[in-house]
């Protein structure tokens, strides 16, 4: 896997799918308070969060920035709207190229945890297809090859009423997995609000006229943003998954996008325990290769509040591991 030159690649010319209009309207559908703010060089989606701690603006992979040299002017902007809306913090996750920045000098704390992920693994599919064929596994290569005969079948949908058969999908996944994941209502709400405006499509494979493996890519311009993927129990034994997301890839590239980013693989130097150990290593088996983004920050707005609840952090945590 091929680590890139992660602050001047051209794939951080292009904005991502959360820091656009498409997205403020669907958050709003989720009954968000949304806020966009721009300047000369950066524009900024900021979603208001409730906590009992205080409230305080998201900006996810934001605020995004044309010019590096812009940072410190967004970081001020975005810090006075904030206190004037009476919030306590900022979380951003700046992006853009060349952004190399003093995070002590512009007031931000790293925050304890990320929100979006921190690295991820972007295919170039303006790359000769037999380039990209040869970057994949061997065994990813046979997968494929043997779809067909095997008697699996891929569609695209930018119907919103498709959805409906991801959710099914997601459904059985959290229950196998005990795990919470976003409920039907979100997804419902993305498709109606994104598909029509052809920024989501529904990936599906399919085995014997049956639906078994779903993803949902995300779009933008020139990037596809691989966000969720579900499937039945069926589709394992026929490793579906990895065959729909290079037939994502492939449609992707029919509709002129540039960059399939992954969205999202645990660091390079992660141990082989960490939560995202098993499908970064699935994801790193497409070739392409790795960018580190600008991971998550806080911005204090008001420093008494802000301090609570860092402070309060610990305790919460251990709450929510004796629950």
């Amino acid at each position: 896997m091929e680590m890139l030159n992660s602050s001047n690649h051209p794939f951080l010319d292009n904005y991502p799918i959360t820091q656009t209009k498409a997205w403020a309207e669907f958050q709003k559908t989720l009954g968000k308070e949304v806020t966009w703010l721009e300047g000369s060089g950066w524009h900024c989606l900021l979603i208001r969060q409730q906590t009992k701690l205080g409230d305080y603006w998201l900006a996810p992979y934001g605020p995004f920035l044309t010019d590096k040299k812009a940072l410190p002017k967004a970081l001020k902007t975005i810090a006075d709207e904030a206190k004037k809306a009476g919030l306590a913090w900022v979380t951003v996750e700046p992006f853009g190229r060349n952004l190399k920045f003093d995070s002590k000098k512009l007031g931000l704390k790293q925050a304890e945890k990320s929100y979006n992920p921190s690295h991820t693994v972007v295919n170039d599919l303006k790359i000769d297809d037999t380039k990209r064929w040869s970057a994949l596994s061997p065994t990813f290569r046979n997968l494929i090859n043997r779809a067909a005969r095997r008697g699996l079948s891929f569609k695209s949908s930018t119907n919103p009423d498709d959805i409906k058969l991801f959710t099914d999908m997601i459904d059985k996944v959290a229950n196998r997995k005990k795990i919470n994941l976003h409920d039907r209502k979100y997804f419902e709400a993305q498709a109606k609000v994104l598909m029509p405006q052809k920024s989501a499509v529904l990936e599906l494979a399919y085995f014997e006229n049956k639906p078994i493996a779903g993803a949902v890519i995300l779009q933008n311009d020139k990037v596809a943003h691989y966000a969720y993927a579900g499937s039945y129990p069926e589709a394992r034994k026929l490793e579906a998954g990895t065959v729909l997301l290079w037939q994502a890839m492939q449609h992707a590239k029919d509709r002129k996008v540039r960059w399939f980013d992954l969205f999202g693989v645990a660091p390079p130097d992660a141990s082989p325990s960490h939560p995202w150990s098993g499908f970064s290593t699935f994801k790193r088996k497409f070739g392409g290769g790795e960018i580190a983004l600008g991971g998550t920050w806080q911005l204090p707005v008001n420093q008494a509040r802000f301090k609570a609840y860092r402070t309060s952090l610990p305790l919460i945590r251990r709450f929510q591991k004796l629950r």
